[in-house]
């Protein structure tokens, strides 16, 4: 898997092409369920609202299920800046 509770995460890819999902940053909740063609999916949150499609048709919604393998965890940023400061002189 991709993910795990907690990652932050990018939206790579969606139902449609191209979706306007892509490049989402989404935070990922918890395991949602596995499933039967898309595999393990997830419980996902967004400040924004993202697409989503549903029994009415598409929607805008901020909390939603993603699967995994459309989900790439952001890395967090380094602890210490290896660009050394420089003093003009």
């Amino acid at each position: 898997m991709n993910c795990k509770p907690g990652d932050l995460a990018i939206v790579i890819r969606g139902l449609t092409h191209p979706s306007p999902n892509v490049g989402r940053v989404v935070e990922v909740v918890s395991r949602f369920a596995d499933h039967e063609s898309l595999g393990a999916c997830w419980y996902c949150k967004s400040r924004q609202a993202v697409k989503v499609r549903t029994s009415r048709g598409d929607e805008p919604a901020t909390e939603f299920w993603a699967p995994d393998a459309w989900l790439r965890p952001v890395s967090g940023l380094p602890l210490h800046d290896e660009q050394l400061d420089e003093v003009p002189a």
